[in-house]
């Protein structure tokens, strides 16, 4: 009879220490999944979605952790900042010594116009052909030192069309300034004359 009332009345106090038990390992689970999404956010561009689910993780933890007890709820809630900070701090150490997952912060010249020209190898007295009509914007190819290259170009001083010869006088930001090949020196620089051939 004893036995049995004792078991009455331990029950509930087991199922309330077993509950409690639960939550603060699930409150633990949580803040260990939050740390993990926070360090993750700072290796994978993914524009915050790690670091909401971060967020929302941690206070779970911490709910849990007060419904559990309240001294473990004060717990979580001095822990889980400080381990923010020490994440965010780890995290911006690794940014600095990995440029690469960093995003560039500024525009090169490389990343525009003048780059490519650049890396096609056209400069300052290059030729080319008008692949459009340029009023006064067109396009032109450029033979270049790689490969053949389109290019939006700005003709300086005249209207001219489709299948005309220019030359490229300057490159100024986006603008590729050209004009006729026929009015400029480069077009007679770039004619070379042809030698008599060597009788044998």
């Amino acid at each position: 009879m004893n036995t049995l009332l004792l078991a009455q009345v331990a029950a509930p106090v087991v199922e309330q220490a077993m509950s409690v038990q639960a939550a603060l390992a699930w409150a633990v689970v949580l803040l260990i999944l939050a740390a993990g999404l926070a360090i993750v956010e700072f290796l994978v561009v993914s524009w915050g979605m790690l670091l909401v689910g971060a967020t929302i993780s941690a206070i779970a933890a911490i709910v849990l952790a007060f419904h559990a007890s309240p001294t473990a709820g004060w717990i979580f809630v001095v822990i889980t900042p400080a381990l923010f900070i020490v994440i965010i701090r780890m995290g911006f150490g690794l940014m600095r010594r990995n440029p690469a997952a960093v995003l560039p912060t500024e525009i090169t010249a490389d990343a525009g116009i003048r780059g490519l020209a650049a890396q096609a190898g056209v400069a300052v007295g290059t030729l080319g052909e008008l692949v459009t009509n340029a009023y006064p914007t067109g396009r032109a190819r450029f033979g270049g030192t790689q490969r053949p290259v389109e290019l939006d170009v700005q003709v300086q001083g005249a209207v001219l069309a489709k299948g005309e010869r220019v030359v490229v006088l300057a490159i100024d930001g986006s603008v590729i300034a050209v004009g006729p090949a026929r009015d400029t020196v480069s077009a007679i620089l770039e004619t070379t004359p042809t030698t008599p051939k060597q009788g044998s």
